[in-house]
């Protein structure tokens, strides 16, 4: 019945992970930028840094598809955000505009009974925040059917500059007018040191942004406006530099890693002594030797994964268990835990794709 349901579901998390390599895939795109799949894992894509996405079929003999993401003329791509469960894609560019995207997969079924899966690209129009004269280094993005949030690091002449863009959607009877810009906002002068790092948090009413210092600074969107609520070092007692910042699934807890090797999670929680909800380091991990240099985390469960150009570790952020650790043979350059939680692909400075 439901209890033994639950048995198989639960026991599995405390055991390691079985994990095998597959035979690895050449696509000769070079230096991706951005890598993503659909839930099955049989028809990943690449964006390579000229602006082309490219689908690999993975589960036949047929040829990758490539068609043109669609810049402005003068633009290259600078920086890149992906969120799996939504398959929504933005692009920091080094003109100040910011491109977003969205990939729709679909099974299709032949007279023999064999599935296929197909997929379509979706691009919206080249758009800027604010501060628009300079490169975007890091971006983050937010979606749902109602609301769509983009942050980003601008970098123009005087310094780096915190930005924040809202679009909403309305929906009748009629269907979706489709969605237009609500607000945008300037965070630069509320934050210290240097921003590197930019996260749009759960349900896009949180921001989170690192400096070169090592502060995180957390906003909380209250009345239409971002309140800076709290400002905390995630290593207090160490100087190693943080080397990673990434959301885990849910968006309310964060993974951080430091060049010490340090791996510890931030979660919301609501505090007593400061009577509202702030962020507080929750678990901590078996050390990762250098830090992450990229992460994924899993769509299904509170799984993450990290690696650098030695290492990848599977790990587990509610019982802080590392699942499955091993050397690379080849660096890396971008990793993805399969929406089924049942694969791990990543991709080399080559664009060939290793399985797992």
């Amino acid at each position: 019945g439901i209890f033994f349901f639950i048995l198989a579901e639960i026991i599995p998390l405390f055991k390691g992970a079985e994990v095998e390599p597959l035979d690895p895939v050449t696509t000769g795109i070079e230096n991706p930028v951005l890598m993503g799949s659909d839930e099955w894992t049989e028809l990943p894509f690449l964006v390579s840094a000229e602006g082309e996405l490219t689908f690999i079929d993975l589960n036949t003999n047929n040829p990758a598809k490539t068609e043109p993401v669609p810049l402005p003329s003068d633009g290259h791509i600078q920086s890149a955000a992906y969120i799996q469960e939504e398959q929504g894609i933005a692009l920091g560019l080094d003109n100040g505009f910011y491109l977003f995207g969205k990939i729709h997969y679909r099974p299709e079924f032949q007279a023999d009974g064999t599935r296929t899966i197909q997929a379509t690209a979706d691009w919206d129009a080249p758009a800027t925040f604010l501060a628009k004269d300079g490169p975007i280094s890091d971006i983050s993005l937010y979606t749902s059917p109602e609301r769509k949030t983009v942050a980003g690091i601008v970098t123009d002449a005087d310094a780096k500059r915190v930005q924040v863009n809202s679009y909403i959607q309305k929906r009748s009877l009629f269907g979706a007018s489709g969605f237009k810009i609500d607000n945008q906002w300037d965070l630069t002068d509320r934050i210290s040191g240097v921003p590197v790092r930019i996260l749009v948090g759960a349900n896009a009413a949180a921001l989170v942004v690192l400096n070169s210092e090592d502060k995180v600074h957390y906003f909380k969107l209250e009345d239409g406006e971002w309140e800076l609520d709290q400002v905390f070092k995630p290593f207090p007692n160490d100087s190693a530099m943080v080397t990673s910042m990434d959301f885990i699934k849910g968006n309310v807890s964060l993974s951080f890693t430091n060049s010490a090797g340090n791996h510890v999670i931030y979660s919301l929680y609501r505090s007593d002594e400061a009577g509202r909800r702030i962020f507080g380091q929750t678990k901590t991990f078996e050390t990762f030797p250098g830090g992450a240099e990229y992460f994924a985390r899993s769509a299904r469960n509170k799984a993450l994964l990290i690696g650098n150009t030695d290492r990848i570790s599977l790990r587990y952020s509610t019982t802080a268990d590392v699942r499955w650790e091993s050397d690379l043979p080849t660096p890396l350059e971008k990793i993805l835990i399969s929406g089924k939680f049942d694969q791990i692909l990543g991709v080399d400075a080559n664009g060939t794709l290793h399985r797992y």
